[in-house]
């Protein structure tokens, strides 16, 4: 089936009880919280690494990455692996992940990302069941993460 130049397919997950999203165009994976290794003298959001068919993934929280206090990892509790144009791939811990659900682009209101003062990772606000959705910059987050580590 042929993708729509003008929508947008997006994975909704929740962090701290707010519903977030990624563009799922990048996404390799999604799959239950699992044995992390830790690695020592990282970033505070730099959970460790994790080992996927044989590939060793670093895996971020996104909760910290966010500004986010610590929770109980559950049941419900999901990584998500992005892979970027280069190939590599990094893991993000979320609370939760929803559905994967079709936008039309120009229901991204960007302009509410624009007026965040710390806005690197937002690539702007949606309307998703009477709730907004914040649409992450997945490219920025990696991009960012690639560049500390």
């Amino acid at each position: 089936m042929e993708e729509k130049v003008n929508e947008i397919k997006i994975i909704s997950f929740n962090i701290d009880n707010e519903l977030y999203g990624f563009d799922i165009s990048n996404i390799d994976n999604i799959m239950q919280y699992s044995a992390v290794t830790k690695v020592p003298l990282v970033e505070d959001y730099y959970l460790g690494i994790i080992n996927v068919r044989s590939a060793i993934i670093p895996l971020i929280s996104l909760r910290r990455l966010l500004g986010f206090p610590d929770v109980e990892i559950t049941g419900e509790t999901r990584i998500i692996i992005i892979q970027d144009e280069d190939k590599e791939m990094i893991a993000f811990m979320v609370d939760s992940v929803n559905d994967i659900s079709t936008h039309h682009i120009s229901e991204i209101i960007s302009e509410a990302a624009e007026s965040v003062t710390n806005r690197v990772y937002l690539r702007g606000v949606l309307k998703k069941d009477e709730r907004l959705l914040t649409l992450l910059d997945e490219h920025s987050i990696f991009a960012e993460i690639k560049v500390v580590s």
